[in-house]
């Protein structure tokens, strides 16, 4: 816009520019995109097609789910552990709507989760599967704009999917996995 004679305020809640749109160094030192991570109403979508141009990792529903590590390798838990957050999902929003009244507005989603983990997978033996977990429930902040550690539970159960038809998920990542990610 400058270099078209605009004159260009920008104004940004978080000390980086970009929204929900950002870059993070893995541990392994692999740069990963985060943030957006579905494409709604696909029919002659932009989105879609720069995603397709620049070979951005794309998954549709109902494609086997893919989920890799900090180095790119597939995790044989991939599909387990998938189910089992899309499970604390649900569970976290019929929590939330059920006992909004009474839920502390502190009391984040991670906490929440945390809990279920220590239900699903309970004992040492597991811990790479808690590890896992954590790194999938990391990216629900990203679907609201904010850290899961901060967004409450207590109204979690307010946001809604956005209908859209048919639609790809792209590539997410965070910490060190990195997965497909898809919404009911």
């Amino acid at each position: 816009m400058l270099q078209h004679g605009f004159k260009v305020t920008i104004l940004e809640a978080r000390d980086r520019i970009g929204g929900r749109a950002h870059q993070e160094a893995l541990p392994s030192g692999h740069l990963v995109d985060l943030g957006p991570n579905w494409i709604h109403g696909t029919d002659h979508n932009p989105i879609l097609d720069l995603a397709k141009d620049t070979k951005t990792a794309l998954h549709s529903w109902g494609e086997e789910l893919r989920v890799f590590d900090e180095n790119g390798d597939l995790l044989k838990e991939g599909r387990e552990v998938s189910n089992v957050m899309w499970k604390m999902i649900a569970q976290a929003f019929k929590h939330s709507a059920q006992n909004g009244s009474t839920i502390d507005p502190n009391e984040s989603l991670m906490d929440f989760f945390e809990k279920k983990i220590l239900e699903e997978f309970p004992g040492e033996e597991h811990s790479d599967k808690k590890k896992i977990l954590v790194q999938f429930a990391e990216p629900w902040g990203a679907f609201v704009g904010s850290p899961v550690y901060k967004q409450s539970l207590k109204f979690f159960w307010l946001e809604e999917c956005i209908d859209g038809g048919k639609f790809y998920t792209l590539a997410i990542t965070h910490s060190s996995s990195v997965f497909d990610y898809h919404r009911h």
